[in-house]
């Protein structure tokens, strides 16, 4: 016998409500759990709204209209968080390949090739031999690299022209393959590309040398972290980023106590949820036309949250969202116009 049979919708809605969960509108329920699905809405949202995961219940007064609600909320994040660390990896590839042409050139072969192992840090020999051998492959002969068909541009260049240039090869790799390659760059390629990173920024921020470059390895590692997760369509709310940035960092970095605060310290700011990203995010953007974006579409949802009929701060917990979260986004607005 399965010890997860099919149930239908009906059934299912039986289930939730014998577990306590308020679902007064039958055809709401139903196109709730069609739409979303059971997954989705009671093994991912749900979660956060048991009184205990040993019981399985529902805490009082919980609805499946509250959970679809929060579900949506969660989803509106990812869309618009997925979409501003996209437009940060392009920027991230352009001035990273830019640097290297800059500084080695665009010839990948022979002696004065850009990925010359001797162009990159001994620090850490074995990433530095991977990251070559890996960009190697990438620009071999080969229609395929790591299962994936590669790009019209690359195989234009490997079949019509006598070297393939930093910004195509550049352009090929993942965000964690470029990642790696910075990881690998010498101090001063480092301090350069982080500095041109945080154009932006570059009159405000308190961090010395080796803290803004510990600061760019670490803002780097998360936004790769939370593109992943939402380009996979996991839950905001259930993610545990295994990426941590220490809100002194960000704190040093915008030095505006009405974006972040030593006082968020002591009422423990997630150093891997949401806000932290976003703010991640933000120092990362050195566009003012795409930050406005990315911020206004922040405050888009703002009305969907507030003119809810439900408690506002408890979803803004679920979020590890600070309580006056627009205000900041509003903050950060108006200190960058």
């Amino acid at each position: 016998m399965l010890d997860k049979p099919f149930k239908d919708y009906y059934e299912q809605i039986e289930i939730l409500k014998d577990r306590n969960l308020i679902m007064d509108d039958l055809s709401f329920a139903v196109h709730a759990l069609s739409e979303y699905s059971y997954y989705s809405l009671i093994n991912g949202v749900g979660e956060v709204y048991l009184k205990s995961k040993n019981l399985n219940v529902f805490k009082d007064g919980t609805s499946i209209e509250e959970l679809v609600a929060v579900y949506v909320l969660d989803k509106h994040f990812r869309t618009i968080i997925l979409s501003q660390i996209m437009s940060i990896e392009k920027s991230l590839k352009t001035k990273l390949s830019y640097w290297i042409s800059f500084k080695y050139g665009a010839d990948n072969n022979g002696e004065n090739s850009y990925i010359r192992i001797n162009n990159y840090s001994s620090k850490h020999s074995g990433m530095r031999r991977s990251v070559i051998n890996n960009a190697k492959d990438i620009m071999s002969s080969k229609t395929k690299h790591k299962g994936k068909n590669k790009s019209s541009s690359l195989m234009h260049y490997i079949n019509n022209h006598n070297h393939i240039p930093p910004w195509i090869l550049i352009d090929e790799m993942t965000l964690g393959e470029v990642q790696y390659f910075y990881k690998i760059f010498k101090s001063e390629d480092k301090d350069m590309l982080s500095k041109s990173l945080f154009r932006l920024w570059e009159q405000t921020y308190k961090l010395n040398y080796n803290e803004r470059l510990e600061f760019t390895s670490l803002s780097l590692e998360m936004v790769r972290k939370y593109r992943n997760l939402c380009a996979h369509g996991d839950l905001i709310i259930k993610s545990n980023v295994s990426a941590y940035i220490s809100p002194k960092f960000l704190i040093d970095f915008f030095d505006n106590e009405k974006i972040i605060s030593t006082s968020d310290i002591k009422n423990g700011i997630s150093s891997n949820g949401l806000y932290v990203c976003i703010l991640t995010i933000v120092s990362l953007t050195d566009d003012t036309d795409q930050l406005n974006i990315f911020l206004n579409s922040l405050l888009d949802i703002k009305n969907a949250v507030e003119t809810s009929s439900y408690d506002i701060i408890s979803i803004y917990n679920i979020f590890k969202l600070p309580s006056d979260f627009y205000e900041r986004i509003s903050a950060i607005l108006k200190w960058i116009s």
